[in-house]
């Protein structure tokens, strides 16, 4: 893998808390940061919104309690030994223009700022990008992910099967157009958990129940401390703790199993903090880049 802390160091990139991050906390330079010790850094960048008609499709216990706004996400964590971005948000082909998702009623999406931008504003390009995962291989998620396909993809092989095996242009929530390019990308395919710098700072957890082959991610950084990004493990704080399985989760069986193997993490992680990245609140709070999360 090539050195991370070589190519950043060289740009001399300086990242301040900005205006669409929602917050005046001084920021750490990136190269500060990665000098301090081995722990990684962390960007959050936008990826869009999705507006829910029916907040009910979740379960019925929110049934007749209306929309919801979903914030969508995506985050770029710089380690010594490689860059990964996690999820890369809604395609930027919508930009600035609502409009039904995926041909469903119900649902319209907007897109965030450009995701080259926002790596543009903090010294980056896609070409930097060394390693690319997804929490599961959903639109929301995968939007961006062309830009991209000279990343070793790092994914759970029932997934990876599923999203390039046909089934994928049916399957609730995909949409292969947004992914096709990294039918030829180098994979890294799992069957389990990864230590992905083999550190123990950056972990992927298998969770393979929204879809095929979910994961979330563990990162332990200078500033946040740990932190779990919880894909669509919940998608607003409501649901925390409350283990209500959506309708549309491939195996509600494995959702309920897997529900305690993360909650059976995060007890033995006291310190370990999660986030519910598509809650509307949560996500508000949390600066965006360049602001450095390290």
């Amino acid at each position: 893998m090539r050195s991370t802390k070589r190519r950043i160091l060289a740009s001399a990139v300086v990242a301040t808390a900005s205006g669409r991050g929602r917050s005046d906390a001084a920021a750490p330079s990136i190269e500060q940061a990665l000098d301090g010790g081995p722990r990684p850094v962390m960007y959050v960048l936008e990826g869009g919104t999705t507006w829910i008609e029916d907040k009910g499709i979740f379960h019925e216990a929110y049934d007749d309690q209306g929309p919801i706004t979903l914030e969508v996400r995506a985050f770029l964590v710089v380690h010594p030994d490689g860059v990964l971005l996690w999820d890369t948000g809604h395609s930027n082909e919508l930009f600035d223009q609502p409009k039904e998702g995926a041909g469903t009623k119900g649902f319209r999406i907007t897109t965030g700022a450009p995701l080259a931008k926002q790596l543009a504003e903090i010294g980056l390009s896609p070409g930097d990008v060394d390693l690319l995962a997804f929490s599961h291989w959903h639109y929301d998620h995968t939007g961006n992910a062309n830009l991209f396909a000279n990343a070793t993809v790092i994914v759970q092989r029932d997934e990876y099967e599923y999203a390039f095996g046909g089934l994928g242009r049916y399957g609730f929530g995909m949409n292969p157009d947004t992914y096709d390019e990294l039918a030829n990308s180098d994979t890294d395919v799992l069957i389990g958990d990864r230590d992905v710098f083999d550190d123990g700072t950056v972990q992927i957890l298998r969770v393979g129940w929204r879809t095929a082959g979910s994961q979330v991610l563990y990162g332990d950084f200078e500033s946040t401390g740990p932190v779990l990004l919880s894909g669509d493990r919940y998608h607003f704080a409501e649901q925390s703790g409350q283990r209500r399985v959506p309708g549309f989760n491939v195996d509600a069986d494995e959702t309920k199993r897997d529900f305690e193997k993360v909650e059976r993490f995060l007890r033995e992680r006291p310190d370990t903090e999660p986030w519910i990245t598509h809650d509307p609140i949560q996500m508000a709070r949390t600066p965006l880049a360049p602001y450095v999360h390290g």
